[in-house]
């Protein structure tokens, strides 16, 4: 890729037809060197550079594509993406799944318990593995399900053809902890608690 400095050549070759599109991106193996932060910039650029050819082959409107790489940049680098709301068969709570991806290429999950009052979230399981698209996400999201008051399941890896699946069950009292919400709402008033929530992305 031109224009980036010292750094490993990444060599990208996109395509286009009537009704088929796609691209290939050959990363050498150095890329493992880099830090993960300019790992996923590189990364970001070389998809960019493939739509940009994609939209001038195929007509796209290049203003779409650049808004692409400036949502991507202000979120941080950083994929996330929330699943359904899901109330137990008593009504006294709920329950939904967060998402990201991970320098590994492949998603996390987290399960929420929700307060159902004020919909706020009070406790958080421990991630998860997950697949690695969007589409997987949905999946797993809509496997959610309570078993009774006290316990969930979930598909949380599935691949789509149904090659290999992962099933995991949660139990209320055992596999959640408080969120970092509630435990900043629960420390002394005389100590300092910020009103920003963490946001969990290591594996």
């Amino acid at each position: 890729m031109p224009g980036r400095g010292p750094g490993p050549d990444v060599v990208v070759h996109a395509f286009a037809t009537a009704d088929f599109e796609g691209a290939r991106i050959e990363v050498p193996a150095s890329v493992r060197n880099l830090t993960p932060l300019v790992r996923a910039r590189l990364v970001l650029d070389a998809t960019d550079l493939v739509l940009r050819e994609l939209a001038a082959a195929k007509g796209w409107p290049s203003e779409a594509v650049a808004e692409t790489k400036r949502r991507v940049l202000a979120s941080g680098l950083h994929f996330k993406w929330e699943g359904r709301t899901v109330a137990a068969r008593d009504r006294r709570r709920a329950a939904r799944t967060r998402f990201w991806l991970c320098d590994d290429g492949f998603g996390r999950v987290q399960v929420e318990l929700l307060d159902r009052v004020s919909g706020q979230v009070i406790r958080s399981s421990a991630a998860l593995d997950a697949y690695s698209t969007v589409e997987s996400f949905a999946r797993t999201s809509k496997s959610l399900r309570w078993l009774d008051a006290e316990t969930l399941t979930l598909i949380n890896v599935s691949d789509g053809f149904g090659l290999f699946e992962e099933s995991t069950v949660l139990k209320v009292t055992r596999d959640f902890q408080s969120h970092p919400r509630l435990s900043a709402q629960l420390r002394p008033r005389r100590v300092a608690a910020s009103a920003r929530v963490p946001v969990v992305v290591t594996a």
